[in-house]
Order: C-alpha cells, then structure tokens, then sequence
C-alpha cells in the first residue's frame, strides 16, 4: 500500500489539490448565484413577451436550478462531509446527518 492509499481506497487527489478544490467550489458558487440571478431578473423584467418563448422558458428553468443548486453548494459544501471522512474531502466538518441532509437535496439541483 502507498502511502496515498487509505483503508484501501487510492486517493486521486493530493490533500493540497483537494484543498484547492474544496475552496473553488465554495468561491466559484456565489459567482454561479449571481450570473443565474442576473438571468432570472433579465427575464422576469421582460415577462410578457419573454415567457412566450419556449428558450426563455428553459433558460428561466436551467437558471433556477442552478441558482438553488448553488446555494446549496454555499451551505452545505464541504462542511456537510462527516469529518470522520477529511482525508476523502479536504475541510469536511460536518456529522453523518448533515451527509445525509446534503445528499438528499444534491439530486434535486445537478
């Protein structure tokens, strides 16, 4: 076993890139929150005509899901990971309920 191995599971990631990755999931976020609620308002400001279409719909759809999406990204991060499971996901802070709470919304939003 190597020493990136763990209970015998190969680690991909070194435990710097899985910081690195854990932290630009939680700063990319609020960036995705703010373009998909520029979409919304854009559309919502044109809603007589722009809720006609059939794109403007989907795109209004897509935007909502993403804009959820990534609040629960905000929220849950890395902080939901049990922190029994740190060496899998860099700064997991969280119990195994708030694992569960999280993988309970994830589907609904990706």
């Amino acid at each position: 076993m190597s020493s990136q191995d763990i209970d015998g599971y190969e680690l991909i990631y070194t435990e710097r890139q899985q910081r690195v990755l854990g932290i630009l999931s939680v700063l990319v976020a609020p960036l995705s929150v703010a373009g998909s609620s520029l979409i919304i308002f854009a559309i919502h400001k044109e809603r007589q005509t722009a809720l006609k279409s059939v794109y403007h719909r989907l795109v209004l759809g897509v935007s909502c899901m993403d804009w959820l999406g990534s609040i629960s990204l905000i929220v849950f991060g890395p902080w939901a990971v049990p922190k029994e499971a740190e060496y899998f996901v860099a700064g997991a802070r969280g119990s195994f309920t708030t694992c569960e709470v999280s993988g309970f919304f994830f589907p609904f939003f990706f």
